[in-house]
């Protein structure tokens, strides 16, 4: 919405008029018009290009009236945009225990969890689901889940973003696991997969991500490797990831086409295993 300081002129418009010629900048604007003795008003939105304006008529409750000779339009700030500027809308802060869930009310949402050792805030930056919350800090993953020999497997909520894939501990060995992954609608902000095997053992770790797929489209993708020694394998829409190294999956990207919905990943080495020391 654009605004403009001394601006008023002449105008006849007749009632369901929704074209008028008038001197302004091109730009979107909210204007009222009233007649010769100021006692009736309306309110209209005029998109101008040109010095041509295309108008919505009967704007904010007022009514689409017939402006004679002697009638003016001038832009001034309105009851609506005032009500506008004192409540934004839904955007605000949700305080819960634990991290979002739910999809975000507004644009511009914030998240704050408060349980001990999941502090954190996220923003929204779309409404479509939980996947539009950004994550402003990085957490270690919340939800972990183990392969087994004899290949177990998982569905995985629409709102668990940052997760891990484990080898039974002190085993030796290959194991595998599969994840079905959630009908996300948009990318995943802040996913993070990342996949710890047992020392002398391999994980097979299978995304099968067919739910991302309304019917008829393909699945077709890519992987930036940043060294991680993983081999990576795409079979219908199942991208297997097979290592027996610890690594980290990341900045997951989803574009949904006509034909195809194209996906793109980050894998790199994970960092290392701490060594705790103790002090004093």
């Amino acid at each position: 919405m654009a605004y403009i300081n001394n601006y008023r002129e002449p105008i006849e418009l007749a009632q369901g008029a929704t074209t008028a010629s008038l001197s302004l900048p091109d730009g979107e604007y909210r204007l009222t018009l009233t007649n010769s003795a100021s006692a009736a008003w309306e309110i209209v939105d005029a998109v101008v290009a040109s010095g041509s304006a295309t108008l919505t008529r009967a704007v904010e409750g007022t009514s689409d009236q017939s402006w004679p000779t002697g009638s003016t339009i001038y832009c001034a700030v309105t009851a609506g945009q005032l009500n506008a500027m004192a409540n934004p809308g839904e955007s605000g802060v949700i305080v819960s225990n634990g991290p979002p869930t739910e999809t975000p009310p507004a644009v511009g949402a914030i998240h704050v969890s408060t349980l001990a050792t999941l502090e954190r805030a996220c923003v929204a930056v779309g409404t479509r689901g939980p996947e539009d919350w950004l994550p402003l800090s990085v957490l270690p993953p919340l939800n972990g889940y183990e392969a087994t020999s004899a290949e177990s497997s998982y569905s995985i909520e629409r709102s668990a973003k940052e997760i891990s894939v484990y080898s039974p501990y002190q085993q030796t060995g290959a194991f595998s696991v599969v994840l079905t992954m959630p009908a996300w609608e948009a990318s995943p902000l802040g996913f993070s997969l990342l996949i710890e095997p047992q020392p002398s053992a391999s994980v097979v770790t299978k995304l099968d991500l067919s739910a991302l797929l309304p019917p008829g489209r393909a699945l077709v993708g890519e992987a930036q490797d940043f060294g991680s020694g993983a081999t990576l394998d795409l079979v219908g829409t199942v991208l297997s990831i097979t290592t027996s190294e610890r690594v980290i999956v990341s900045r997951l990207i989803l574009e949904y086409g006509e034909t195809e919905v194209w996906f793109s990943l980050e894998i790199r080495p994970a960092a290392a295993l701490p060594a705790f020391i103790p002090l004093g």
